[in-house]
């Protein structure tokens, strides 16, 4: 693998590892996911174990996580009437 700095795409590469490949690449996989913005997938076993991203995807997830579970005030408040 080679990390090599290029614009971020708009639908991210997902790839599937396995716990040595992220053992011996760890380097490579980090850059790829900050830099390129793909997503890896760590296996262990054949099972998924773990996800890599850029801290800013995993940030937009989380927003989009709080703002779809986030009841909204007008439902609250018709609730307490």
């Amino acid at each position: 693998m080679s990390a090599v700095s290029q614009p971020k795409p708009s639908t991210p590469d997902r790839r599937m590892i396995n716990v040595t490949d992220l053992r011996t690449e760890t380097r490579e996989i980090l850059e790829d996911a900050h830099f390129r913005g793909w997503h890896y997938i760590v296996q262990h076993a054949g099972q998924p174990m773990i996800a890599i991203l850029d801290h800013e995807e995993y940030e937009r997830l989380l927003a989009i996580t709080a703002s779809a579970t986030a009841k909204p005030a007008s439902a609250c408040a018709a609730r307490s009437s």
